[in-house]
């Protein structure tokens, strides 16, 4: 499953905005050096859709704000159906 997500990293607090399965915004407080944002929304995305963090993977964007994983091991329908439950996990 591909998803798309724009960081903003060195955040005050961090926030996850689902537009739907395969977009989002999050805001992290790690900053941008050595990729440590990048890990963390690594990180979020396994937590998000209930996998390893070794099924995520980041295609484009290791130095931008717009950034693509791949999630693998899973489908959309999947995905769909456990937006919920982290929705409600993390709020």
């Amino acid at each position: 499953m591909k998803v798309r997500v724009k960081v903003t990293a060195g955040a005050h607090r961090e926030k996850v905005v689902e537009h739907d399965a395969a977009t989002f915004d999050m805001y992290v407080k790690e900053p941008p050096q050595g990729g440590m944002a990048n890990k963390r929304v690594m990180r979020l995305l396994a937590e998000r859709f209930g996998v390893d963090i070794r099924a995520v993977r980041m295609e484009t964007g290791y130095q931008s704000r717009n950034k693509s994983f791949e999630i693998r091991g899973i489908c959309c329908l999947y995905a769909y159906s456990y937006q919920d439950y982290w929705l409600r996990s993390i709020r």
